[in-house]
């Protein structure tokens, strides 16, 4: 029964992560690009920045940390910057390149080169407990600004990863569909499919010189529902879906989720809100069990004939009948009259144990 308890237990542990924050990619976007696990490690790939701050352009001028925080430790890995542009996908149009020595500056004002902005991590499977659960955060570390930022990590995806090493499971998820869309900025526009060079949908209303008719998706407005997810290149799309209805507000028109549109945008703009990206160890070997038949009475005259196996049985879901294997633990004299316990234990190839007593 305590066994059984213990098992549905942990299921629920390990079946329900913990709901981390929500993202806040205005000023720390990014993106995991890929997550790949073998029988060695871990390798988490992505990019990020703090935009609106300095130059990204060199491998000198910052770095970044991958947190894995379970209840009982914390590991923290490292990653200088590698190549990867999201120059051309953050800048306003028409705006001027910021100078080397400028800082904190608006999009409206200048740009920045974000070139070194990828990441890579390299997890060793040995490094993570067994029956451990991890929710994990991203950082990146400036060393122009001494500044640093912090995010939890989502990695929107259909299906976990999962691989076994013997009767250790080794699980990454980050539910697709258990992930809601905010979005994180006002000038998104509502494209009609999964890249920059799609087309912007159009209102048939009219709303300002500055926007005319192109549709926005409205800042800090929520999609519950997230359908498709998309790589193109550097980048992540989106697949929602908006309603025709839109309305004029800060000069532009403004949509929400609905049923009529597919609607795509890029990951660099909406906020992640739901069950961040966890991962789990988890050993799925149960111990064995014994059962006891039924208890003797035997014959003093008989003790030299007596075998206690053969009153009891004991198996293991991964080793089968292991009754051989039970052994005595107490030490008990046969030979003289009376009512005796006999300790039982048994130990499956992994180690785990199980007890009985025979009287």
């Amino acid at each position: 029964m305590k066994t059984l308890l213990l098992f549905l237990f942990l299921s629920f542990f390990f079946s329900n992560p913990i709901q981390a924050a929500s993202t806040n990619k205005k000023v720390f976007p990014y993106e995991i690009t890929s997550i790949v696990m073998n029988s060695n490690e871990i390798v988490v790939k992505g990019w990020g920045m703090g935009v609106e701050k300095h130059h990204y352009d060199s491998m000198n001028s910052h770095y970044y940390t991958l947190e894995l925080k379970s209840d009982s430790h914390t590991l923290t890995y490292t990653s200088k910057p590698t190549y990867n542009s999201q120059t051309e996908i953050m800048k306003v149009l028409n705006k001027r390149k910021c100078n080397q020595n400028e800082y904190y500056k608006s999009g409206d004002v200048c740009y920045y080169n974000y070139d070194y902005v990828g990441f890579e991590f390299h997890i060793p499977l040995n490094d993570l407990k067994i029956d451990s659960s991890y929710e994990t955060k991203l950082k990146v570390h400036s060393n122009i600004l001494n500044f640093n930022l912090s995010a939890d990590v989502f990695y929107p995806i259909e299906l976990p990863i999962i691989i076994h090493k013997d009767t250790i499971e080794y699980k990454i998820q980050s539910n697709l569909y258990d992930t809601e869309l905010i979005i994180a900025d006002n000038a998104v526009f509502d494209r009609t499919g999964p890249s920059k060079s799609h087309k912007i949908r159009q209102s048939k209303t009219y709303c300002s010189n500055t926007h005319g008719y192109s549709r926005y998706f409205e800042k800090g407005s929520v999609y519950k529902y997230v359908y498709e997810k998309v790589r193109n290149q550097s980048n992540t799309f989106y697949r929602v879906k908006t309603s025709k209805d839109d309305v004029c507000k800060l000069k532009r028109n403004v949509i929400h989720e609905g049923n009529d549109y597919d609607s795509w945008i890029a990951s660099n703009w909406v906020d992640y809100a739901g069950d961040g990206l966890m991962i789990q160890v988890i050993d799925t070997n149960q111990p064995p069990q014994i059962h006891v038949i039924t208890h003797p009475n035997v014959s003093i005259y008989k003790i030299n004939e007596f075998n206690f196996k053969n009153y009891i049985n004991a198996f293991d879901n991964e080793d089968g009948n292991i009754t051989n294997k039970v052994r005595i633990v107490n030490q008990v004299n046969l030979n003289v009259l009376g009512t005796h316990s006999l300790k039982l234990e048994v130990e499956d190839k992994h180690g785990k144990k199980a007890s009985e007593t025979l009287i």
